[in-house]
């Protein structure tokens, strides 16, 4: 279990020898209260424009008498726009950005860590643009729940998804961006052992900032 906020690195509140391996977790009871939690509860709105979205959102918000904390953003196709996180974020949420690659994992990884190419230099402006504009951290997320789009034969083995996840943390980190948060999104039944999906798509600790997870 970690406590921490999105602009300063996580903390161990409890932990258990039991947490590791094959073995079921269990969590040491919690003696001081987290500061920050990372639960974010939302309403989907499929396919709705940004004005209607946002339409929902304040009604919502006006339903439970307070603005939310995060606002996640799914774009379903890469995108270099990122105008409504910047109107979220201006708005004084923190936004949670989640993005499908252009390509197979292996074709975006390809063509990320290939120096000078157009794919890259695209990323490597995004990343700037997004460290100048947005007005604080936001997190970021690549191609959620992987495990249900896993085809070895198509590129997108779980070893492709992996590389490709660390290529845009890499490129987004060469070019100065400190304000991107990268976080995974699996889903949590794919975690029941080290040998499962989950654990095989991680990208690793060194790629990643939070891990997330949808529970449904």
């Amino acid at each position: 279990v970690e406590s921490g906020t999105v602009t300063s690195p996580a903390k161990i509140v409890a932990s258990s020898p039991q947490a590791s391996g094959n073995s079921f977790v269990q969590f040491s009871p919690v003696t001081t209260p987290p500061t920050f939690s990372g639960i974010l509860f939302g309403s989907n709105v499929p396919d709705r424009p940004p004005v209607a979205t946002s339409d929902v959102l304040g009604a919502v918000e006006t339903q439970i008498g307070r603005q939310f904390d995060i606002v996640r953003h799914f774009r379903s196709s890469w995108s270099n726009s990122f105008s409504q996180e910047l109107t979220y974020a201006n708005q004084g949420y923190v936004v949670h950005t989640s993005y499908k690659p252009w390509a197979s994992w292996k074709q975006t990884s390809d063509d990320l860590r290939t120096p000078g190419s157009a794919r890259r230099t695209e990323v490597e402006n995004m990343a700037r643009a997004m460290q100048t504009q947005m007005p604080g951290p936001f997190f970021i997320t690549i191609n959620h729940e992987p495990e249900d789009d896993i085809d070895a034969a198509a590129g997108k083995s779980e070893q492709d998804y992996s590389d490709m996840f660390c290529a845009f943390y890499f490129v987004f980190k060469s070019v100065g961006n400190t304000k991107a948060k990268f976080a995974p999104i699996p889903i949590i039944d794919s975690y029941v052992s080290n040998q499962s999906k989950g654990a095989k798509i991680f990208p690793g600790d060194q790629c990643i900032d939070w891990n997330g997870a949808d529970a449904y």
